[in-house]
């Protein structure tokens, strides 16, 4: 996410540019998460899908990381499995058939399908100069969300939505050398967000191993999706 790779671009192309230095301090900032028994989704217009995919391998490695017990399937064969034609909608993959299926040849106990990540730049205040040197003091603040939907396979229902907001503040000093101080906002979201999925399913599950599916939701009709790829 770009808040993200700030810390890892920001330090060296600023001290290349100006012959100064700077030091780079970098913050997870605490997310907030809510889940809704609501869905958004509307089954009939809601395709599944494997992309963005570095957003899902993403959020797939932070469920991985919040719970050593749950193993990912792959996405590719779980949609070749769970859709024998071109109907790829959520309706399609609710359907009882569908979800005895992939329990049956994959083992998956859960759906989670993840939504749009946004991101929205917030107040800013002061500034600050960078020529040889840097010189004075400025912040702004950065906002992420992100939302997924959880389904529960075994039983071919909708569990809930769970969305993590994520707010953080980007701070620069300088006197010459200069202090950033750098929020991984998206990394606080999508943590957060692996947290309230585990959470949703462990509620259901209990404890011990799980095998879940991690795909994309998007908006949009089966022919025009399968057009885009």
């Amino acid at each position: 996410m770009r808040s993200d790779r700030v810390t890892r671009w920001l330090c060296p192309f600023l001290t290349s540019v100006v012959m100064g230095g700077c030091v780079v301090v970098p913050y997870k900032p605490p997310a907030d998460v809510v889940r809704n028994q609501e869905v958004a989704l509307d089954p009939a217009n809601t395709v599944i899908t494997l992309g963005p995919r570095k957003q899902i391998e993403e959020l797939a490695e932070a469920i991985r990381d919040e719970d050593k017990a749950i193993t990912v399937v792959a996405a590719q064969e779980f949609l070749d499995i769970a859709f024998l034609d071109a109907d790829i909608t959520l309706a399609r993959a609710l359907e009882p058939a569908t979800c005895a299926r992939v329990h049956d040849k994959l083992g998956t106990d859960y759906l989670v399908l993840a939504g749009t990540v946004t991101r929205r730049a917030g107040e800013k205040l002061g500034g600050l100069l960078v020529t040889f040197g840097f010189y004075g003091a400025g912040s702004q603040k950065e906002h992420v969300t992100a939302l997924a939907t959880v389904i529960d396979l075994r039983k071919a229902q909708l569990l809930g939505d769970v969305n993590s907001h994520a707010e953080g503040t980007m701070v620069g000093v300088g006197l010459f050398y200069g202090l950033f101080v750098i929020p991984m906002t998206g990394t606080s979201a999508r943590e957060g967000l692996a947290r309230g999925l585990v959470s949703a399913m462990r509620e259901q599950s209990g404890p011990g191993a799980l095998r879940i599916a991690v795909l994309a939701a998007e908006t949009g009709s089966p022919v025009a999706t399968q057009a885009k790829k």
